[in-house]
């Protein structure tokens, strides 16, 4: 099964490289936050955060021209589950979010639409900031 929320912005596709916030620096509007997690910390140069669901690995790679934000999260390094994401321009002005999740092999039902749930809520916070 999978999930594809879309979000429309007055504002344009101006991509600017994604990043997980840095603790020290709450005002960074850009960056990722992390910080309803209840810990993230750097292992071998890599972030981790830990919430209800455990402890697991969790990165960004981004390409400003096609504006796709690939974010891949997982326990384990090697077993890294893929979230693509794209920003594009809208022919009216603004732009639109798309994030895609998948359903993992062997995962609850129940879980799935919990996780699903709560990333409409952060698209709430998204139409928030820039809506």
């Amino acid at each position: 099964m999978s999930r594809a929320p879309t979000s429309a912005q007055r504002q344009p596709a101006a991509f600017e490289q994604p990043r997980i916030r840095d603790p020290e620096d709450p005002r960074d509007p850009v960056a990722l936050d992390l910080q309803h997690h209840q810990a993230v910390w750097l292992v071998d140069g890599r972030h981790k955060v830990v919430n209800g669901l455990g402890e697991f690995f969790f990165e960004i790679d981004a390409d400003r021209g096609s504006g796709v934000i690939d974010m891949l999260a997982g326990p384990r390094e090697e077993a890294l589950q893929l979230f693509p994401t794209r920003v594009v321009p809208l022919a009216e002005g603004g732009s639109a979010f798309t994030f895609t999740m998948f359903q993992a092999p062997g995962q609850p039902d129940e879980q799935f639409e919990d996780q699903y749930q709560s990333l409409l809520r952060e698209f709430k916070n998204l139409e928030l900031l820039f809506g």
